[in-house]
């Protein structure tokens, strides 16, 4: 869930620093009229966090009465746009299949109550074979590296070497943001954020660099490498508060947000180092009393 609040609102900052963004009542329920239905379908209601977001988070996250794009419900060549009634949106309230998006009921469902939209194509179809069985061409490759981790790592890079933020790690930073449809990191923070002077310091963009890997790197499996990278207290901070911080969905009866703890995991700084395997220790006698701290 923590990944959820990550996200940027519509105008590229934190919502939490966002001046335009109702932070404070973003748990409650909102209707979606017309102007959110690329997004949400209309004329139903979910959380309020889930309006006003930046394009990434739509296009990655799943929510409950979110838009699903593809599936079988869609014609891409026809591109029936006004039709709602094409695509699908995922159900999650009682008498809800929360697996509508697979074009089947059941009993699965998300324990958090958000799906992963990113790394799977909207041309992928489900509804036409059996168990297991995707129709259509829903291949989509995984990602090893791309240019974004590219400009985003030399961003930090550039940052990191200088007592203040070069030219330079604006520039590569907002090549990324651009793409995503959003303003430049000074111009953004200097319009919308509570806090227009962060960009400008060392510290600032240290944080908004880490924060624009996670969101834009999401589910590309650079997370835990990052945040080892970030250093032992960053760790402790973050990762206590990602893993004890609740999952939240609508209540399915009562139609109400709650929050709730899935698993609940407390960082230790052996984390920090893999143990080394005893396959490597049994081969090499040398290693016998040097296992990394903690194992």
């Amino acid at each position: 869930f923590d990944v959820v609040e990550a996200y940027y609102t519509k105008n590229g900052v934190p919502m939490e620093e966002d001046r335009e963004f109702d932070y404070q009542h973003r748990y409650e329920p909102r209707l979606a009229t017309s102007e959110y239905k690329w997004y949400i379908r209309e004329g139903e209601y979910t959380a309020g966090l889930h309006f006003d977001r930046e394009l990434r988070f739509y296009a990655s996250i799943g929510f409950n009465r979110a838009i699903w794009w593809g599936n079988g419900k869609y014609d891409f060549k026809r591109k029936d746009y006004n039709n709602k009634d094409e695509v699908r949106y995922i159900r999650a309230y009682a008498g809800n299949a929360s697996t509508e998006i697979a074009g089947k009921s059941g009993e699965s469902y998300s324990f958090t109550g958000y799906w992963a939209k990113k790394l799977h194509s909207p041309l992928m179809d489900t509804s036409t074979g059996g168990s297991g069985t995707w129709g259509g061409d829903g291949r989509i490759p995984f990602p090893i590296i791309r240019v974004a981790d590219l400009y985003l790592l030399y961003a930090e890079t550039l940052n990191e070497s200088a007592s203040t933020p070069p030219d330079d790690a604006y520039k590569y930073l907002d090549l990324v943001r651009k793409r995503a449809g959003l303003k430049g990191v000074k111009e953004a923070w200097q319009k919308y954020s509570i806090y227009p002077d962060k960009p400008l310091s060392k510290e600032g963009l240290r944080e908004i660099i880490h924060r624009e890997r996670r969101i834009e790197l999401a589910a590309e499996g650079h997370r835990y490498d990052d945040i080892r990278r970030y250093g032992l207290e960053y760790c402790r901070e973050a990762m206590n508060g990602e893993s004890t911080a609740p999952c939240g969905g609508f209540d399915p009866v009562k139609k109400e947000w709650q929050k709730y703890v899935v698993i609940d995991k407390v960082w230790g700084d052996r984390l920090l180092l893999m143990p080394i395997p005893t396959s490597a220790m049994d081969v090499n006698p040398l290693l016998k009393d040097d296992q990394n701290p903690g194992y």
